[in-house]
């Protein structure tokens, strides 16, 4: 049923494989997928609710967006899917390059610093992982001028992959400055055992590239370089072959092997899912919407003395297989607002996941860095990892989303519009 809807997804928005309602169908049947593979092992007979949630689900969004798809159309008086833009290398001054991958290592450095101390000397690895995962997570206190940092150059990742992919796309080279500041940026992003964003930087990167490659199509079917393509499967397999690797190197062992590790990232939420849709769940919530606007609760809520908002996941686990704590994104929405919860959290988000690409798609000039093409990449991967959790209303509605916004801007400022001359001496 899911490859159906997969098709049917791919048909109305002429196989393009970045919109939302195509990416939305993958991330489902991609855990489907595994999980039918392990249905033997997990003890797996999905039970009808589970069935109709997720299917409805998906084609609810299919529905949704392709509604927005047609009121841009009517509004245009254009069924043209890509609008044509002359795109232009995006030059930034070395000077500036520098003193940006300085401030990353100083970033890098002191972060490191503040770990080890804060918890008796111990071994970066096992720093890592106490801090993360263990108990004297809040005892570590990281300055906030540090904190920052942090989320200043995680906001460049995401800031220079738009320049990495625009001036790939017009030169045909890599830019290596922009690669640096990346690489930095995703090292400053594991130090604290975040893998994840690893992955969703480099994802980013590759929709910005196909939006680029999209924008100068002049509405003929663009082929993609194979070599970039090639390049970005092969780097994508490592990171996913080596995500148990990286776990064990920041003090997350497994004894599981490969497969079955992976199996647990990649389709133990389908299984989680039936498990606790047979429960009483439905509406648990205290607060309205709290688990699925929960960052957005942690970040407002102290100021209105609301400060016991937590995950309400549990571990799961059958036949020693471990199953982890995320139930993909419709458990949140049925926590708190029963099943029509599923009906209205995903038309809230399939609505602003296309009215966003729309926009870009329609978009006739870019002027300088458009901040509209970033948020799509960052957006663009809560739209994948729905299978996972409710990672749309998480990221998009929370602090470090505003931060983002923030930092693009003056980035944008800093880096595009503002030239620093340099006098010479004699």
């Amino acid at each position: 049923t899911l490859m159906c809807l997969l098709l049917l997804s791919c048909w109305i928005n002429h196989i393009d494989i970045i919109s939302p309602s195509v990416i939305f169908c993958i991330s489902f049947l991609f855990a489907v997928c595994w999980a039918t593979i392990y249905a033997d092992k997990w003890m797996l007979d999905l039970h009808v609710n589970t069935f109709c949630v997720i299917i409805f689900g998906v084609l609810e969004f299919i529905v949704v967006t392709s509604l927005v798809h047609i009121v841009f159309i009517v509004a245009r008086g254009s069924k043209t899917y890509w609008v044509r833009t002359e795109l232009f290398s995006i030059n930034i001054q070395k000077s500036k390059l520098i003193f940006f991958g300085i401030f990353e290592i100083v970033t890098l450095m002191l972060t490191v610093i503040c770990l080890t101390r804060s918890i008796g000397g111990a071994n970066l690895g096992t720093a890592i992982f106490l801090y993360r995962y263990g108990d004297v997570s809040d005892s570590v206190i990281i300055p906030s001028y540090i904190n920052i940092m942090r989320t200043c150059v995680n906001a460049a990742a995401y800031w220079f992959s738009y320049v990495f992919a625009n001036n790939l796309v017009v030169n045909k080279k890599v830019d290596k400055a922009s690669f640096i500041i990346i690489i930095l940026a995703m090292v400053n992003s594991v130090i604290v055992g975040g893998r994840g964003n690893v992955l969703y930087i480099f994802l980013t990167i590759i929709v910005i590239y196909i939006v680029m490659k999209n924008k100068i199509s002049d509405n003929r079917r663009n082929k993609l370089q194979i070599k970039y393509v090639l390049i970005a499967i092969i780097i994508l397999l490592v990171l996913i072959l080596s995500y148990q690797s990286l776990g064990n190197l920041l003090g997350r062992g497994s004894t599981a092997s490969l497969m079955d590790y992976l199996a647990t990232y990649c389709g133990a939420e389908i299984k989680n899912l039936d498990t606790v849709l047979q429960q009483n769940i439905m509406g648990q919530s205290e607060r309205f919407g709290e688990q699925t606007f929960i960052n957005l609760y942690k970040w407002i809520g102290p100021r209105f003395g609301i400060t016991d908002i937590e995950f309400s996941t549990s571990y799961q686990s059958i036949n020693s297989y471990n199953l982890g704590n995320v139930y993909t994104m419709f458990y949140s929405f049925i926590y708190d607002f029963g099943y029509k919860g599923v009906f209205a959290m995903t038309f809230i988000m399939a609505f602003i996941c296309q009215w966003i690409y729309e926009l870009i798609r329609c978009m006739k000039i870019i002027k300088g860095i458009d901040i509209k093409i970033i948020a799509f990449g960052y957006i663009f991967n809560t739209i994948l990892f729905s299978y996972f959790s409710n990672k749309f209303f998480e990221q998009i509605f929370s602090a470090s989303f505003i931060y983002n916004l923030i930092f693009w801007g003056l980035f944008n400022l800093f880096f595009i519009r503002i030239r620093i001359y340099m006098k010479n001496k004699g």
